[in-house]
């Protein structure tokens, strides 16, 4: 009968918890693991060993709390170092959903730009637009690329794949293209240039400056 009880208060005490009580005196807390001395209407006296097993609880209970005030106390401290440090920052980078942050709620910024737009969902492109509005909004991205990564089809075929980006070119609006490409050898990027691009791609690199890899028998020594 005696767990039982014990059981029963330490629920009502976690409900009590829950509710924001934490900072709860400790005779509150003796208060709250209070054992029932009544069982089926019948009075129960409290044995040594029934008060023993109490102020077990209630020291428990207390150094708990305790260790709760530490711990929240030392988030407080760690979050505001790193404010401070986040507000002599000219550039902040984080993820689309890091920007929804509440370490981030009392910042006003200027401009956000989103870097690989066209590769993230609409979604996770809304958060850092709708919750750190800014004056002047950059979506970076190429729509012929590879889509969002969504695994589930059902989410697919309900239009979830679909990143801003490409919402925002399909609705007309012409995004500003940047002609010349310097990563990759003139001829790998001839074959994206005329299949998505109708040949409006450029190399700004000579076939040269990308020599094949050694080690490896490429069988054309003119195609990487």
């Amino acid at each position: 009968a005696e767990t039982i009880a014990v059981a029963r208060k330490q629920e009502l005490a976690a409900e009590k918890v829950g509710a924001g009580v934490w900072e709860a005196s400790t005779d509150s807390v003796e208060e709250v693991v209070k054992l029932d001395t009544k069982v089926e209407g019948n009075e129960q006296e409290e044995t040594p060993m029934h008060k023993k097993d109490q102020k077990a609880v209630t020291d428990m209970m207390a150094e708990s709390m305790a260790e709760h005030r530490d711990k929240q106390k030392q988030r407080q401290e760690d979050m505001k170092v790193r404010k401070e440090i986040l507000q002599g920052a000219e550039v902040i980078c984080v993820t689309t959903m890091s920007a929804g942050g509440d370490i981030l709620r009392d910042f006003n910024f200027q401009a956000v730009l989103i870097d690989e737009v066209a590769q993230a969902t609409e979604l996770s492109t809304i958060v850092p637009i709708v919750l750190r509005g800014a004056r002047q909004l950059v979506l970076v991205g190429d729509h012929c690329q590879l889509p969002p990564s969504v695994v589930s089809q059902e989410a697919q075929l309900r239009g979830l794949s679909l990143s801003l980006y490409q919402r925002l070119a399909n609705s007309g609006l012409e995004p500003c293209f940047l002609d010349t490409q310097y990563r990759s050898h003139p001829v790998l990027a001839e074959f994206s240039a005329r299949l998505f691009y109708q040949n409006a791609l450029k190399s700004g690199i000579s076939a040269s400056s990308r020599p094949l890899p050694r080690g490896v028998p490429w069988p054309n020594a003119n195609v990487p």
